[in-house]
């Protein structure tokens, strides 16, 4: 899905995101969790809002915000009175979905506008962010991070912070694990929000808040370890000041750790990866050497056959998310329906036949 030069991924609008998350899938929804007033929250989401106005795959933008509008969008957007209901606008955004290529439709969402303790607009909410992630509608919630926004914040695919200067990424489904925790410098300007590179100070702040989060420390119990204060470790984890290269040194061998650990922290406990893939990405969903498992979706036309380029001598496993295909073994031919699964032992499958009229999607695994 998508407009004619975004293809199966949206953007941003803001190169350096862009680069670091690689787009947005077409019906991600993206949470801002904002520090600060009203009128530090306005600023932000419209400097978000002029680097959205130059996305050209989006073919329509909308902005839900209060009546009057609070926030001053650029031309080209639509203002949604936030009183009318939520459940309205996914009524009006149906029609946009059917389109072919995609509904290139883009949302930009005040939080504050709507009701916070209506249950209606509670669920309202809930049916627009799985209709937009079902139907390829990019969403940009704005709230500052609180119980009240949870909910937001919990059917987000992609949680963005905000305060102090920095972007910190507090959540990025189906990008690298690298991703997940990576601070990036930015300033509010006439052309929008620009954000700059990750430096030394932010890959160190964002390792050292996992680690020390992981072993259960505070802030101070950390600064004890070499000497310092509990407001630089603060400094440091929020990229604002970098330790010198002798703390560095000696936090690694304190904690037992290389100081490559040290900046890369943890790996987090899951990876999300999207079947419907990256522009120029790796041809597997999932590649994990430690796990010995390998992923891949086969996309397979009509009266079609394909095949991964598995070893044979691996044990696979097929899994049949839409169509009805045939499996060709060396002495057998296996048919699978739709929900259907097959596991191979031994010698490996040839290709996988689509015996219908329509595509189907095999989700193919090769296991250590």
């Amino acid at each position: 899905m998508g407009g004619e030069d975004g293809g199966r991924v949206a953007l941003f609008g803001i190169p350096q995101l862009d680069q670091l998350l690689q787009g947005l899938f077409w019906g991600e929804n993206v949470f801002w969790a904002l520090d600060g007033d009203d009128d530090g929250m306005a600023r932000f989401a419209e400097g978000v809002l002029r680097c959205i106005a130059r996305v050209p795959s989006f073919t329509r933008r909308i902005v839900v915000d209060t009546q009057p509008p609070r926030w001053r969008a650029p031309d080209g957007f639509e203002h949604y009175p936030a009183g009318m209901g939520l459940h309205d606008l996914v009524t009006d955004l149906k029609s946009a979905t059917d389109r072919p290529g995609g509904p290139g439709v883009v949302l930009a969402i005040n939080l504050r506008a709507l009701a916070r303790d209506d249950r209606a607009a509670a669920r309202a909410t809930a049916q627009l962010g799985h209709f937009a992630l079902q139907h390829g509608v990019v969403t940009h919630w704005f709230d500052a991070a609180s119980d009240q926004t949870s909910g937001v914040q919990t059917l987000a695919q992609c949680v963005i912070e905000a305060r102090a200067g920095h972007l910190r990424i507090e959540r990025a489904d189906g990008r690298r694990s690298q991703v997940r925790g990576a601070m990036l410098p930015y300033r509010l300007g006439e052309e929008g929000l620009t954000v700059e590179a990750t430096s030394a100070a932010s890959l160190l702040g964002r390792g050292l808040r996992s680690i020390r989060h992981q072993r259960g420390w505070t802030q101070a119990h950390l600064a004890e370890l070499v000497g310092v204060s509990a407001s630089a470790i603060s400094q440091a984890e929020r990229g604002q000041h970098a330790l010198s290269l002798e703390t560095v040194l000696e936090l690694s061998d304190k904690l037992g750790m290389s100081v490559d650990h040290l900046l890369r922290g943890r790996p987090p406990s899951y990876e999300l990866a999207r079947a419907d893939g990256r522009v120029g990405g790796t041809p597997y969903l999932i590649d994990s050497e430690s796990l010995g498992l390998r992923t891949t979706v086969v996309r397979i036309p009509p009266r079609g056959a394909a095949a991964p380029a598995f070893r044979a001598d691996k044990a696979q496993v097929l899994l049949v998310a839409v169509g009805l295909v045939q499996v060709v073994l060396p002495a057998a031919r296996p048919i699978l329906r739709q929900g259907d699964a097959l596991t191979v032992h031994q010698a490996g499958v040839s290709s996988c036949r689509n015996l219908g009229d329509d595509e189907a999607i095999v989700f193919w695994q090769e296991h250590d």
